[in-house]
This record gives structure tokens, sequence and C-alpha cells, in this order.
């Protein structure tokens, strides 16, 4: 029980890992990538 839970955990966070970077690779591509240089 505990390895399941610890698979589906390992899972959830690889699934919003690729959410968020999808989600900031959209932003760049909205503003041109002016957001990213206001980051760094």
């Amino acid at each position: 029980m505990f390895s399941r839970f610890l698979l589906w955990t390992l899972q959830l966070r690889q699934k919003t890992a690729d959410e968020l970077k999808r989600e900031m690779e959209e932003d760049v591509r909205k503003d041109g990538g002016s957001r990213r240089r206001r980051w760094t």
C-alpha cells in the first residue's frame, strides 16, 4: 500500500511538472518571451 501511494505521488508530481512546463511555454509564446526575460 505504501509503495502504491509513493508511485501515485511520483506520477502526480511528474504530471504537475509537465503541466507547469506546458503553461510556461504557452505564456512565452503568447507574449513573445517578454515574461521569461522579466523573470531572469
